[in-house]
């Protein structure tokens, strides 16, 4: 299996990357924890390849197992074991033997099976469905979580002892909004991916003021939901460059409502609508809401919005602005 790349070069990310070197080559069990679409399964995967271990990587989606398949999804099952078994199979416990058995959303398992897997945990050994004898794995194990554990256990959905074995070594995936240095990067390796899709030969670039409106945005979705993105992009859009209008009509629009945007639907539907006077009025509302989060320091917030200072500072003489649009101590 060839290592995934993890894309970005943010302080986030490079711990990240540090703790995945330290940790991988290791026996340790690990939990990992993140928001949906954060990228676990990409660091479950980094950590199998730098484990250097023999057998395969064999993921299993916890959510989609239901309780009457959960045994011979795990253990496998003989011919005849039920109606329908007409044939051999192994489980996933015996495909990941010298291998890496990733669990994820492993807060999905009912408590039923989360007693079926604790008792693998022990030693390994497990029996197939229909079998007469046991069988051993020696696995690494990897699962991971969108869900606190802690408040799955208190609410008496997830086992206490459970936790306690998977929680060896714990890896957060920080979520998009707090990695947004990696955006661009992350942007540009996507558009490379669809570059060839329905024929194109060039990847969609961002321009600056679509980067700039995507760094204020909250990113629910996380790294998927800029996949997305892109991949829209990399079809609809026409020439190379995409602009910050496709970006307030593909983003969620609640989002830009919440943040005081005007709603894109709305704004696309009004009488005398004007893409130019649009996006300086978007423009406009970065500015603003860049300057309240640096606090009106003007080179914080020139960061927020990936360009300098001096950019800054003439778009806001440009457009009148003053630290009464701002309205924050220390405003420069």
């Amino acid at each position: 299996m060839r290592k995934p790349k993890l894309v970005g070069q943010s302080g986030a990310m490079n711990k990240l990357r540090a703790l995945i070197d330290r940790v991988a080559p290791t026996e340790a069990w690990v939990l990992i924890t993140g928001e949906t679409g954060a990228g676990k399964e990409l660091v479950a995967r980094a950590l199998h390849v730098g484990s250097g271990r023999p057998g395969k990587f064999a993921d299993l989606n916890c959510a989609a197992i239901p309780d009457e398949l959960i045994d011979s999804t795990l253990f496998g099952h003989v011919k005849g074991a039920f109606s329908g078994a007409e044939e051999e199979r192994q489980g996933i416990i015996h495909l990941s033997d010298q291998g890496t058995l990733f669990l994820d959303e492993i807060a999905d398992l009912s408590l039923k099976a989360q007693a079926k897997i604790l008792r693998v945990l022990d030693d390994g050994r497990f029996r197939r469905v229909g079998g007469l004898t046991n069988t051993r794995s020696r696995f690494r194990l990897v699962s991971a979580t969108n869900k606190p554990l802690e408040e799955e256990v208190k609410a008496k959905r997830f086992r206490r002892d459970l936790l306690h074995r998977l929680d060896v070594i714990r890896i957060q995936v920080p979520p998009l909004r707090e990695r947004l240095d990696d955006l661009e990067e992350l942007a540009v390796y996507f558009a490379r991916q669809f570059m060839n899709d329905s024929s194109r030969l060039e990847y969609r670039r961002f321009t600056p003021e679509a980067l700039s409106l995507m760094r204020l945005y909250s990113w629910p979705g996380n790294v998927r939901e800029l996949r997305n993105l892109v991949h829209k992009a990399a079809l609809l859009v026409e020439g190379k460059e995409v602009g910050a209008g496709f970006v307030t009509q593909n983003l969620g629009h609640e989002v830009w409502e919440e943040s005081g945007f005007y709603g894109p639907e709305a704004d696309l539907a009004a009488e005398g609508f004007s893409m130019p006077l649009h996006l300086s009025m978007i423009e406009e509302r970065l500015i603003i809401q860049a300057m309240k989060q640096a606090e009106g320091v003007k080179k914080f917030a020139a960061d927020i919005l990936g360009i300098n200072r001096t950019t800054l500072v003439e778009k806001i003489k440009k457009r009148n602005l003053s630290p009464e649009d701002w309205p924050v101590q220390g405003a420069n």
